[in-house]
């Protein structure tokens, strides 16, 4: 960084949390970064949580959500799974959530397509800023009624499968 040089936007190449150089063209992160070029040319001192790339959009009206390291990005494990919103017999919809962790099961990615895929990523993005492994994750507490959630959601299950493939 130069004293003085304020420089934020979709445009820009910034150290990701894996910490590789990347050029980066979400708004999000445009947007924090505006805030904190923002906040220090006002005279703060504040600097960007390297960020892990939470994006989402939606694409004929099915939810599409990813964060982190793809499957490929790293020499890991990945786990999928097909599940519900809801639990079976409430006919909730289809949920396709793919967890990626490293060889010792800290989580790296995380990618989800359906009903709530945003919401899934949000949460993900926590477990990869925390570094949680799958262990941890699989035990989660998360909020359960047969209207609204199931008792085991996709990504707790996703990661389980990761925990057995790592005995």
């Amino acid at each position: 960084m130069r004293e003085g040089v304020y420089a934020a936007g979709d445009c820009t190449i910034i150290k990701d949390f894996f910490g590789r150089s990347i050029a980066v063209g979400l708004g999000s992160i445009a947007a924090r970064q505006g805030k904190v070029a923002g906040s220090n040319a006002a005279g703060g001192d504040d600097a960007l949580i390297p960020p892990v790339l939470a994006k989402t959009t939606k694409l004929f009206g099915i939810e599409i959500a990813s964060v982190g390291l793809l499957g490929r990005e790293i020499d890991g494990i990945a786990a999928r799974y097909l599940g519900r919103d809801l639990p079976h017999y409430m006919r909730g919809e289809e949920i396709l959530v793919k967890v990626v962790a490293d060889k010792d099961g800290v989580i790296v990615g995380c990618q989800a397509v359906g009903k709530g895929a945003a919401k899934i990523i949000d949460r993900m993005t926590l477990a990869i800023y925390n570094k949680m492994n799958v262990k941890d994750v699989a035990r989660i507490e998360n909020a359960y009624a047969p209207s609204v959630a199931p008792t085991f959601d996709a990504i707790e299950i996703a990661c389980s499968m990761i925990e057995r493939k790592l005995k």
